[in-house]
């Protein structure tokens, strides 16, 4: 499992994860970013990331994969990096 997870956000809507992420050990990023810096972000990771509204519903089409339930209703809420 990740040390260290991210979490996209627009605003403050990360605040109630972060002390979750960190009871469980994890280091926890928060990237505050505007839907125009999405696709900057999403090709920076180098780690897994939460995905936060409003960008559940735009990050899709930036990924190389989809799990099937992501690919149905194009709602991503975790990006997992493999190999790379």
């Amino acid at each position: 499992m990740a040390k260290r997870i991210v979490i996209l956000q627009e605003g403050t809507t990360a605040v109630p994860f972060v002390p979750l992420y960190e009871q469980v050990g994890l280091t926890v990023d928060v990237w505050d970013i505007g839907k125009d810096g999405l696709a900057t972000a999403v090709a920076k990771l180098t780690t897994p990331a939460h995905i936060l509204a409003p960008h559940t519903h735009t990050v899709a089409p930036l990924l190389d994969e989809l799990d099937p339930v992501a690919f149905v209703t194009g709602i991503v809420n975790l990006i997992t990096i493999q190999n790379g």
